[in-house]
């Protein structure tokens, strides 16, 4: 635990439990530098939630729904062939686009991404931003 001296029993009961007792979990014990392992354990163990605004929940809402319009759309004009949607996955779509936001905002120049098929087309369509004319082309 970083940044505090002294926690109470309390404190560092209701701290590691909400790092390891919820439902998203973290595998980082399999990276080989204890740097970077450090770091993770230290992001995670002591992980501060921004509020997150009403237009930025807005805004999240709106991509998941695009999202789901366009598996929709994708489902409907091209019933036979065999696609992978999101379901299940909604939340990966603004989570993505958060993600390359930041980095774009923190300069990075460059993005490489490897995935799935699951999903692929959406990715694109919602995150990267591809035109649709050029997705359904190559589809």
């Amino acid at each position: 635990m970083a940044m505090k001296k002294d926690y109470t029993l309390r404190e560092l009961r209701d701290t590691l439990s909400n790092a390891y007792c919820q439902k998203i979990g973290v595998e980082y014990m399999h990276i080989p530098s204890r740097d970077q392992c450090n770091w993770i354990r230290d992001k995670i163990e002591t992980r501060q939630f921004h509020p997150t605004s009403n237009e930025m929940k807005i805004k999240l809402l709106e991509r998941i729904l695009y999202a789901d319009g366009f598996n929709e759309f994708i489902g409907n004009k091209f019933n036979t062939l065999k696609r992978f949607g999101l379901e299940g996955c909604d939340s990966f779509i603004p989570g993505m686009k958060s993600c390359n936001d930041t980095l774009q905002a923190l300069g990075a120049e460059k993005v490489v991404v490897g995935m799935p098929h699951r999903g692929r087309l959406s990715f694109l369509a919602n995150v990267v931003r591809k035109p649709l004319d050029i997705i359904f082309a190559e589809f």
